[in-house]
């Protein structure tokens, strides 16, 4: 098991001593019309406990709700033709998050966020062309890492990221299909 919580300086990978389960959900709901229109909800639930140090404790950096939604649309004269025009919006919520004790004993959690991310597809029988934009609303962990200015003090931190910390991701491509 990877150990997060003993020490704040290292990662300690060991043998549990103790109990762990993982109780996983998945709930989704799918729509598609043949006119070019889909639409998409999910919601994952994850409850992974651990035994840490004697206490059986959540993962730490997971979230145990996780909730999705999307649209799409596709702009094409035939169900099936392989040249076309899709547009896509889709969002994401998470849930808090434990973080890591340090080597401490005050149970801490990162606060949930939401993510908004869209798409224009372009497809030209064999190319396809993307642009892709990730986190519009430009959502950013707070202080990524704790005690940046001084790597050689011991409350310097960069393990316990959360959240994004690059805000917008814009991303532009092209691929071709080899074989049809």
């Amino acid at each position: 098991m990877i150990d997060r919580d003993s020490d704040s300086l290292r990662v300690r990978i060991t043998n549990l001593d103790g109990k762990a389960y993982c109780h996983t959900g998945r709930a989704a709901l799918q729509y598609r019309r043949s006119a070019g229109f889909s639409f998409e909800l999910e919601y994952i639930f994850k409850d992974k406990q651990i035994t840490y140090d004697g206490a059986l404790r959540s993962e730490a950096l997971l979230p145990q709700h996780r909730f999705m939604a999307g649209a799409a649309y596709r702009f094409s004269g035939k169900e099936n033709d392989e040249r076309f025009w899709e547009i896509g919006i889709s969002g994401n919520l998470l849930g808090k998050q434990r973080l890591p004790l340090n080597g401490g004993s005050a149970q801490a959690f990162a606060p949930g966020y939401g993510l908004l991310n869209a798409r224009i597809e372009k497809a030209l029988d064999r190319w396809f062309f993307f642009l892709h934009a990730d986190n519009l609303l430009d959502y950013r962990m707070p202080q990524p890492v704790i005690s940046a200015e001084n790597t050689a003090s011991p409350l310097f931190e960069a393990s316990q990221q959360w959240a994004p910390v690059a805000g917008r991701i814009f991303r532009l491509g092209v691929s071709w299909k080899w074989l049809k």
